[in-house]
């Protein structure tokens, strides 16, 4: 069965630390890298940061650490608590809250130095209106010149692929042995994608569980997401190379 987003991530979110083979060796290289585009955009620690689509936290908690002022949203419920959950063990206070992207101008206030909407979320908004929808929404949320920080698989070059998807991991550890995957369907004009990530898990009489869960992504191209940047109220786009340990496209622009 395909999930809304909304259900996939919170059917994932009590596990999805174990996806990556180590969540938050991961988190710290990813905010590293956050931290060094914002510093090159002129945003520095002690400024005002909403993350608007954090997941369990994954870049919120680590963004936290060296002082930025964190918000962060996400449209699942069940990941704002594991996120409220990983903050608190960390001795960290940051203001989580459940938002849809699309809408975030109704649950937090205005006047950011930046946003940051990591991990490939815009691809879930599966048409233009949404897609401006959102933008505006952030927009709306960063003060003049503020700037937006976004990264995107290169769904273009994916397309090609024979074989699109994520090459599965083998781990065992303390939270057992595990193989995590993905495997995508491409539509047959290759504007969409189902992911199917699944899930392997050895129980302690030795055998193995089978979890998939799948939901769908627009396989959104640079044109596209280059003209709902320039409807929105967003100026200096500009694309760069994954930041470090990364695998997607990275987007920054400013607020007008």
């Amino acid at each position: 069965m395909v999930l809304s987003p909304e259900r996939f991530y919170d059917e994932w979110a009590d596990e999805l630390d174990l996806i990556f083979p180590d969540w938050w060796e991961d988190a710290e290289q990813t905010s590293r890298g956050l931290g060094a585009l914002l510093e090159e955009s002129g945003v520095l620690p002690r400024t005002r940061v909403l993350d608007c689509a954090c997941g369990i936290g994954t870049q919120a908690i680590p963004l936290a650490l060296p002082g930025f002022d964190l918000v962060a949203t996400d449209l699942s419920g069940a990941s704002i608590a594991r996120a409220r959950r990983e903050a608190a063990a960390r001795a960290l206070e940051i203001n989580f809250a459940v938002a849809d992207l699309r809408r975030v101008q109704q649950v937090v206030g205005s006047g950011f130095d930046a946003a940051v909407c990591w991990g490939n979320v815009l691809p879930h908004l599966m048409n233009d209106a949404d897609l401006d929808a959102a933008l505006n929404s952030v927009r709306s949320r960063l003060r003049p010149g503020g700037v937006f920080l976004t990264s995107v698989r290169d769904y273009k070059k994916l397309a090609e692929r024979p074989t699109p998807g994520t090459q599965s991991y083998f781990a065992d550890d303390a939270h057992g042995r595990r193989i995590f995957g993905q495997g995508w369907e491409l539509s047959p004009d290759r504007s969409s994608l189902v992911i199917h990530v699944f899930a392997l898990r050895q129980a302690g009489d030795g055998a193995w569980a089978t979890t998939v869960r799948s939901t769908t992504y627009r396989a959104l191209t640079r044109s596209q997401l280059d003209e709902s940047f320039g409807r929105t109220g967003f100026v200096d786009v500009a694309w760069k190379p994954p930041i470090p340990g990364g695998n997607q496209l990275v987007i920054v622009a400013r607020a007008h």
